[in-house]
């Protein structure tokens, strides 16, 4: 089906999220649209040039041949008479048409060559961005993921420390009970009975500080899980945050790189049309 300038300015294209600016595509069809008029224009001229019918020329009139008039001196004088002038060749031969066909076929590529050199440099700045954004997401999650693991291992560290001291302290009463009702085993009862109460209240003192260190160890481990946690959330709100500014980064580019072609494709127009020519 041929193409009308109707059918290039009315054509409507699927609208997506980081597609071409409406208004440069319009207005570039626009562009297109008009020069195929004016080619369908001139080209309609030409066929109606070659198909009007020609008037019928009016047949040679007989060459007389050379004539003889009187002169001042009353001589004879010849004259020669020429005939009718040919009619001017008819306009819009097949040369003609090749060229404007050529014209046409012209407008038609370079219109095509430009939607897919933007096509094509859309696409290459799209996945460039898209590995830098790859890139730097990496980045701040292998950062995350390091600090998480090293909070993690000073909590556990502290935490085994705070269990050996509690158990050398528990050791340490023990022994010291042991030692002491070892030695006082001639004393008498009350005396005994007393001692074994010192000693049980120190070796209670020692499981609860035991008890003590053991839940501060579990504090601390639940303390470095949570900033661990904290910290590998705020990467991800710096990645969202990240991957949101390069994608308004990657569109401004896009659309810039829409205006300086826009702002190219002008002035090559103006260079070849020149400034006066209407781009309405």
């Amino acid at each position: 089906m041929a193409l009308t300038p109707e059918d290039i300015e009315q054509h409507i294209f699927k609208v997506s999220r980081r597609g071409y600016d409406k208004v440069e595509v319009d207005r570039f069809l626009g562009e297109v649209a008009r020069s195929y008029r004016d080619l369908r224009h001139q080209l309609d001229r030409t066929v109606l040039a070659t198909t009007e019918p020609t008037p019928p020329a009016d047949p040679p009139a007989p060459d007389p041949g050379p004539s003889a008039g009187p002169t001042e001196d009353g001589g004879a004088l010849f004259r020669l008479d020429r005939g009718p002038e040919p009619p001017p060749a008819a306009p819009g031969g097949p040369d003609d048409f090749q060229r404007l066909g050529s014209e046409v076929a012209e407008v038609l590529r370079t219109a095509h060559a430009s939607v897919a050199q933007l096509r094509h440099e859309a696409e290459v700045e799209a996945s460039v961005l898209r590995q830098r954004a790859e890139r730097e997401v990496a980045e701040l999650r292998r950062e995350a993921e390091v600090q998480a693991a090293r909070i993690r291992q000073e909590a556990q560290r502290d935490a085994a420390a705070l269990r050996g001291d509690a158990q050398r302290y528990a050791e340490g009463l023990r022994n010291e009970a042991d030692e002491y009702a070892a030695r006082t085993h001639v004393d008498t009862d009350r005396d005994v009975a007393e001692k074994a109460a010192a000693a049980q209240a120190a070796l209670d003192d020692a499981e609860r500080r035991l008890a003590e260190a053991r839940i501060a160890a579990d504090a601390v481990v639940a303390e470095a899980e949570a900033r661990a946690d904290a910290v590998v959330r705020d990467a991800e709100l710096d990645i969202a945050q990240r991957r949101q500014e390069l994608e308004a980064e990657a569109e401004a580019e896009a659309a810039e790189h829409d205006h300086d072609h826009d702002h190219e494709h002008d002035h090559e127009h103006e260079h070849v049309h020149g400034p006066d020519c209407d781009h309405d």
